[in-house]
This record gives C-alpha cells, sequence and structure tokens, in this order.
C-alpha cells in the first residue's frame, strides 16, 4: 500500500477521495439515524398524551348515571350514545370544555333495554365504548 501511495499522485487522490467520500457517507447515516431517533421519540410522546380519558363505567346503565372525563386540553367536545348503527340516539354534551373533569348525568330510563355505545369525540381523539341499558320493567 506505501508502495502505491509513493508511486503515483493519481492513486494518491484515488485513496484520498475514497476516505473523504466515506467519511461523508457516514457522518450523513450517523445524521439520519439521531433525526429518526428524536422524532420517534416525540412522535411516541405526542401518541402517549391523553387528550381525554373516560372514567369508568359500569358493565350495565340503568337509572340516572353519571359518565365523566379528564381533558388535559381545553378543546370543544361532543358526548353522546349512538345505537348499533353508530347514529346519534341520545346527545349528552357538544361543546367547549376546559381543563379537568367534567361529569354528565344521563337518564338511560328514556332509553329502550339493549345494547348501544358511549362516544366521545375531539378534533384529536374518539373514544367508542359498547354500553347495555337494563331498565327494570
Amino acid at each position: 500500500m506505501i508502495d502505491l501511495w509513493n508511486s503515483s499522485d493519481t492513486w494518491r487522490l484515488i485513496i484520498n477521495l475514497i476516505g473523504t467520500i466515506s467519511i461523508i457517507v457516514g457522518v450523513w447515516v450517523i445524521f439520519r439515524l439521531f433525526k429518526q431517533f428524536f422524532l420517534r421519540k416525540q412522535k411516541i410522546k405526542l401518541e402517549s398524551q391523553d387528550f381525554v380519558k373516560l372514567m369508568n363505567l359500569p358493565p350495565i346503565m340503568n337509572g340516572t348515571r353519571q359518565i365523566g372525563c379528564i381533558l388535559s386540553t381545553p378543546q370543544k367536545v361532543e358526548v353522546s350514545v349512538l345505537d348499533e348503527f353508530e347514529k346519534s340516539v341520545f346527545p349528552i354534551h357538544n361543546g367547549n370544555l376546559d381543563v379537568g373533569e367534567h361529569i354528565f348525568k344521563v337518564d338511560f330510563n328514556q332509553m329502550k333495554n339493549g345494547h348501544y355505545y358511549l362516544s366521545i369525540s375531539t378534533e384529536k381523539q374518539n373514544i367508542l365504548r359498547k354500553i347495555t341499558v337494563k331498565n327494570e320493567m
């Protein structure tokens, strides 16, 4: 290798060019890896943040019940009960809410017995939970 280095300026130029290109490609690959790592970490952090958290629901709804949610950012929230075809049958709330805990009182006596879905929708999140209404006759 030393003989090749000493014998010709062309070989010296080619070896230096290969070394320079290797360093540039290596730096570019390391930069891309760090960029992907930080973007992925930021995306995971944003996805893991709960914008709306629905409080625990009983398995069977009857009478007057409280449905609660906790907001981490002020936003427009639509809360409603949907039928099996996901059409709104009982609107509960549609409007802006502040940060914190919010409780809605719902009278399930006004609904027929059966399976429904509780829907909480915001600009960033949709929650759909299956509920069963079983009123005493």
